[in-house]
């Protein structure tokens, strides 16, 4: 018997559309004798490369040791991931120089470049000379029997769910053919990553890990700080049509980019347009409070919060639908939900356009009525006009405009349960902001193997449902938040926090999601409660002053800690950090 086969075994790697695979028996024997069932034969290099070795068992695992230490050196020295090309020279380089005393193995080769997403695979001999193919390679003991059934059964363009199912039969029936390997099989896939980070990262835009979250992403947060007070203006001077008009706009421009755009300031010129769409946000609230009653607040706005989660819900559900079922590429996600933006767009021109609005265009009130506002009322006495029981619209200017609303801030704030809860909702807002920007990149480094399918669009859509239903359930909910408020708030607030914690400490892809689920719900609930809260207790129809002073100390909070923490410019953390520093 051949010492290549002396303790068995088989490897087979496959390339499919945009990702590959890499496959090998279990089996570790003497011979016919057979020793254990789990000696591994594949190793990882990197986060989307794999080899795997063939032959003598100790020479396995020497050169594995071998090949790991020199990795190692290669990624301190140059500072960035090896490309697979790069990585096969160092393999070759090693098995040469042991050319008249070989390592007894068959390397097999198969990664994504780190830059470009590009599939690769090869396989080299003894004394390391390659093969680079385009569809597959195979070594060990049953290269005959994988050579037939790849040929029989590998197609060009295979989506990830396919190519598993190619290459897990290919070695499952060429193992059964053979005496010395077998005894289960171990397959790793490698497919470009789902939704908005790996569609960035993958093939279509080719951008790096570095610069989507350390420069891309940061300019969201920025954007959105810069542009939340001049948008709060123009929405009361405009009423709110037109700035909801603009949201919807935005949203088309921002999923156009996304689109056809390609590099780094064209994808952060993106995140400008979506932080103008996340920025006219306090329209929609603004809106439904101009025309409803303060008694309808706590009914509002839980439909209104859940009628926006349903519609998040029902994305996410429809785009892991297509690409778990209907195997679509990921750019076509973008096609669907620009197209979804285009009919949103439609929506705002069909609203009745609000007559009045809090501050540039103000009500004047009846002679029996009270009087919401003590300037406002003398101004109408002095113009006669307080005594008639009609409606009229004192349009101001912008320097009265801002001296009102510090009034009205120093007013609202100065009582202790609406300061309390808008406390709670800047802080826990700012944590929440940098949480769901930066899970799916957490959810990469936790799962780089690609062993399973990745289940973010299912996980996007319980945890939204989920708060829907919370948000839903607040609205009919009589409860004395007076009484119970701040005892809910540090409940509540200790499970978000021991829910982000889990989702640090435990490196589990199950733990990480259901934490997320148990997060994302939870502030959900919590928010809608608060957002009641504060519009219930304004001693005036502020509650846009105070929602837009609120998101604007968030967006403050998260700035500073997005230069800190985030920013190539700053420390330029990991993201296991940012994710938990701002509740730890």
């Amino acid at each position: 018997m051949s010492i290549m086969s002396y303790n068995g075994g088989a490897v087979m790697a496959m390339r499919g559309k945009g990702c590959v695979a890499i496959a090998s028996d279990r089996r570790f024997g003497i011979q016919a004798q057979m020793v254990t069932t789990d000696f591994q034969k594949i190793f990882p290099m990197g986060e989307r490369l794999y080899i795997g070795l063939a032959g003598l068992a100790t020479d396995v695992q020497t050169v594995s040791q071998r090949l790991k230490f020199r990795l190692n050196l290669y990624e301190l020295k140059e500072g960035r991931q090896i490309k697979p090309k790069t990585f096969m020279s160092m393999v070759s380089n090693l098995l040469y120089e042991r050319r008249f005393g070989p390592y007894y193995i068959e390397p097999v080769i198969a990664g994504l470049d780190p830059r470009t997403f590009e599939p690769f695979i090869c396989s080299l001999d003894l004394i390391g000379c390659p093969m680079i193919t385009e569809d597959f390679v195979v070594s060990g003991t049953c290269s005959e029997q994988m050579y037939g059934m790849c040929e029989s059964l590998w197609e060009p363009d295979m989506e990830p769910e396919d190519l598993f199912e190619t290459i897990s039969q290919a070695m499952l029936n060429a193992v059964d053919r053979d005496a010395v390997s077998g005894m289960g099989v171990v397959v790793h896939v490698m497919p470009s990553e789902p939704f908005l980070t790996a569609f960035l990262m993958g093939p279509d835009k080719n951008l790096t890990d570095t610069e989507v979250v350390n420069e891309i992403y940061p300019v969201w947060t920025y954007s959105y700080l810069i542009l939340l007070l001049p948008v709060f203006l123009a929405t009361d001077y405009l009423c709110y049509k037109p700035v909801l008009i603009l949201q919807a706009a935005s949203f088309v421009v921002t999923y156009s980019i996304l689109m056809k755009g390609q590099g780094v300031l064209v994808m952060q010129l993106l995140e400008v347009c979506f932080g103008v769409a996340t920025a006219t946000d306090v329209a929609y609230y603004a809106y439904i409070y101009s025309v409803v009653e303060r008694d309808s607040y706590q009914r509002v706005t839980g439909l209104c919060r859940s009628a926006a989660l349903l519609g998040s819900a029902m994305g996410s559900l429809v785009g892991q639908f297509l690409v778990s079922v209907g195997h679509v590429p990921l750019l076509y996600l973008v096609v669907v939900t620009l197209a979804a933006s285009c009919v949103a767009f439609l929506a705002p021109w069909f609203l009745p356009m609000p007559s009045r609005s809090l501050f540039f265009h103000e009500e004047s009130v009846p002679q029996d009525q009270p009087c919401p506002d003590p300037a406002v009322c003398t101004r109408l006495v002095e113009k006669g006009t307080m005594g008639l029981n009609v409606e009229m619209h004192e349009h101001r200017s912008l320097k009265q405009v801002l001296k009102s609303l510090w009034a009205d801030f120093v007013q609202c704030f100065s009582r202790r349960p609406l300061l309390a809860w808008s406390v709670w909702w800047a802080l826990s807002t700012c944590g929440y902001f940098q949480v769901i920007n930066y899970a799916q990149v957490l959810w990469e480094k936790i799962l780089p193997s690609k062993e399973f399918e990745i289940y973010n669009g299912y996980v996007e859509t319980i945890s939204t449902l989920l708060g829907a239903l919370a948000a839903f359930g607040v609205s009919f909910v009589r409860v004395s938040w007076a009484v119970w408020g701040e005892l809910a708030l540090c409940m509540f607030s200790v499970v978000i926090a021991v829910a982000v914690y889990l989702m640090h400490a435990v490196r589990n892809i199950w733990v990480c999601y259901s934490s997320y689920v148990l997060f994302r719900a939870t502030y959900m609930l919590l928010v809608t409660i608060a957002t009641y809260q504060i519009a219930a207790n304004l001693s005036m129809r502020r509650y846009a002053m105070v929602f837009g002073v609120n998101t604007f100390i968030a967006l403050l909070l998260q700035t500073l800690l997005t230069v800190i923490v985030v920013d190539s410019a700053g420390l330029g953390l990991d993201i296991f950090p940012q994710v938990t520093c701002p509740h730890q």
